[in-house]
């Protein structure tokens, strides 16, 4: 099953970790993941602010900015785009949450453990897989289609602006809707709603584009990902914070 199993966040300067959680049981190739992920937390500054490292069953993906970096562990088979777009969330709030002064002030470990998610998601059904792994196909047809068309655009300057816009736009909702499948964020419904809703605009503008079945099929996705999206509810009980 693809998940994330680990996440930390931690000061580039020195590894001090700053906040960290996790929902899992922990067997030894996590374990022996997580001592990978603490050891390369005090390295952050040697390697580019965006990488990936493979470590056995697992993968590393990690990012840094303005002196934070943020780190997971995940399964081998998990979407680096999906864990990226967790790690710039992840960014994201933490900069809101925390001044630098604040963050570099800090002198004791985990100082922070109060930002770490306080809810996930239940176990993904087959439903859940299968509408993610057919967002992503969405996701990567209108990708397809989108360059196609800048292409068209560079040869022949006859192909519509705002297609191409509509194909990315598009993409990015495919993708968005994978991101809201697997991971706990707020207003989840109403977010996954309005990427359905740009599915549907987007299509509509490209009906000349594609014939009826195609449409079908994007828009069916569309409404499909969106309920499972609504299925999974957060998990009752708090997460176990291994700090």
């Amino acid at each position: 099953m693809s998940m994330v199993l680990f996440a930390s966040v931690v000061r580039v300067r020195d590894g001090l970790p700053l906040s960290a959680s996790t929902d899992y049981e922990q067997d030894k190739a996590v374990q022996e993941s997580k001592r990978h992920l603490k050891s390369l937390s005090k390295k952050l500054g040697h390697f580019p602010d965006r990488c990936t490292l493979r470590i056995g069953q697992h993968t590393i993906n990690f990012t840094s900015s303005l002196g934070v970096g943020y780190l997971m562990v995940c399964t081998e088979s998990y979407p680096s785009v999906l864990a990226f777009c967790f790690l710039d969330e992840l960014q994201m709030e933490f900069i809101v949450s925390y001044d630098t002064n604040k963050i570099n002030g800090a002198v004791r470990p985990y100082s922070f453990i109060e930002f770490a998610p306080n809810q996930m998601l239940e176990p993904v059904t087959l439903a859940g897989v299968i509408s993610c792994m057919l967002s992503l196909l969405c996701g990567a047809l209108n990708l397809i289609r989108g360059v196609h068309a800048i292409e068209s655009v560079l040869q022949t300057e006859e192909e519509d602006l705002n297609c191409i816009v509509a194909f990315f736009i598009g993409t990015a909702a495919c993708f968005y809707q994978c991101y809201l499948l697997t991971f706990c964020t707020g207003w989840r419904s109403l977010k996954a709603a309005m990427s359905f809703a740009l599915i549907c605009l987007c299509n509509l503008y490209l009906y000349e584009l594609r014939n009826s079945w195609q449409l079908f099929f994007h828009v069916t996705v569309g409404a499909f990902a969106t309920l499972q999206i609504r299925l999974r509810q957060p998990q009752g009980k708090a997460p176990d914070y291994n700090v």
